[in-house]
């Protein structure tokens, strides 16, 4: 009887649920949350959705020019490595110089009663009013020789054994010039000097001295030396000391000085190389 009771108190609440009342207006559904999606999710705005595209397009064309440097990178290492092998392989090269190349003789005259080179391979000398004796050549003052073909220029050694009678004032010994300079190797006041530049070492009248005279092509450089002991140096910024078209003279002066720098001797051997001797 009680369970009864309780059905007839519960039907009219079941009858309306869900029912508008007679009268009044149908109620009308809940609207969804501003910027809510039935899910939940808040959508972007249609700006915001054009830059989140062109921000994965910029994203996209990065990681690809990444693999492009990285595949590079590869194989510059790769080559890096092939470089360091390949160099492991090839010997070290030697930190000592090559040996020079030794000069070579072009010029020997000997004045074995003549003025012919022995090596046969230049001209005769032209003597100046000097004459030949047994093993030399002896001139007065102003009687020396002339060279028409050194066979050097700029770069070479050229060797005189000799004897000078005056070395007082300015004797001249080699001429370079064409005899149309003041420039040149003299012996001044005794001691030996190429004009314009220092002086060095003692030369005495009436002694035979070995003097010998290198120039460097390269760098200019001219050295001197009388019996083997260095004498003087220089470097030759001008030329004074280059063979002009190649001909030389000995024991005789320039004429811009009218010939009176010289002096009378004996001239026992003329050695010319292609090079200074190292």
């Amino acid at each position: 009887m009680r369970r009864v009771f309780c059905l007839i108190l519960l039907l009219p609440a079941a009858f309306f649920v869900g029912r508008t009342p007679a009268g009044a207006e149908p109620r009308a559904p809940k609207p969804t949350p501003v910027g809510k999606t039935v899910l939940g999710v808040l959508p972007l705005p249609e700006g915001e959705r054009g830059a989140r595209r062109s921000s994965d397009e910029l994203v996209n064309r990065l990681e690809t020019r990444v693999d492009r440097l990285e595949a590079e990178l590869r194989e510059i290492r790769a080559l890096i490595a092939e470089l360091r092998r390949t160099r492991t392989q090839q010997p070290e090269r030697s930190l000592i110089p090559p040996p020079a190349v030794p000069s070579k003789l072009v010029r020997d005259y000997q004045f074995a009663k003549t003025l012919a080179d022995t090596t046969n391979q230049g001209p005769v000398l032209t003597a100046l009013n000097g004459s030949v004796a047994t093993a030399s050549y002896e001139f007065a003052a102003g009687n020396g020789l002339r060279l028409d073909h050194t066979g050097v220029t700029d770069h070479y050694t050229l060797e005189l054994t000799f004897r000078l009678d005056e070395v007082e004032g300015w004797r001249k010994i080699v001429d370079f010039r064409g005899r149309e300079e003041d420039a040149g190797l003299y012996v001044y006041e005794g001691q030996l000097q190429f004009y314009g530049h220092e002086t060095g070492g003692r030369i005495e009248p009436g002694k035979d001295y070995q003097i010998r005279l290198e120039r460097d092509r390269t760098t200019r450089a001219v050295r001197a030396s009388i019996n083997g002991v260095p004498a003087l140096q220089f470097v030759d910024t001008e030329g004074t000391a280059v063979f002009a078209g190649g001909v030389g003279y000995f024991f005789i002066d320039d004429t811009s000085t009218d010939g009176a720098e010289a002096s009378g001797g004996s001239l026992k051997r003329l050695r010319i190389w292609d090079g200074p001797q190292r």
